[in-house]
């Protein structure tokens, strides 16, 4: 929750703490990648696609890992500019209300720009914005 008058921005400790855990997810992301385009690139999957009987399914699998390499790539940029962010001295403070961001909020979304107080009025927002409130459809569970 975001302090009421006095501001704890992030120290340089906390700032290079971030930038390490966000290399590690950077470098996970990337070995995702690779792997994903390895799978795309395969021998088997070029071979399914020349077989009528596989070409369907194998067309809907690669739509699939397409999807997902999008977004991972783009989990990626969030993470790069977050990391670039820390390096040029971002202070954890809210782009909403100006308020901190909670370290272990950070810690947990290191890509969020909001504290927990204006990512929930938004969410709210949201909801409202697009007709989906408590009772509505779209939070009835599946039958």
């Amino acid at each position: 929750m975001e302090t009421l008058g006095v501001r704890q921005m992030l120290t340089k400790a906390q700032r290079v703490q971030l930038m390490k855990e966000i290399e590690k997810e950077m470098e996970d992301h990337k070995d995702l990648l690779s792997s994903l385009r390895r799978q795309i690139n395969s021998d088997e999957t070029r071979q399914a696609v020349e077989t009528p009987d596989d070409a369907a399914t194998t067309h809907e699998g690669l739509i699939s890992v397409s999807r997902t390499i999008t977004r991972v790539t783009e989990c990626l940029k969030k993470l790069t500019r977050r990391w670039n962010d820390l390096k040029n001295g971002f202070d954890g403070l809210c782009d909403d209300c100006g308020g901190d961001i909670p370290f272990d909020r950070l810690l947990a979304q290191p890509t969020t720009h909001h504290c927990i107080t204006c990512k929930s009025k938004g969410e709210k927002e949201d909801r409202r914005d697009f007709g989906h409130a408590p009772g509505h459809r779209a939070f009835m569970p599946m039958q």
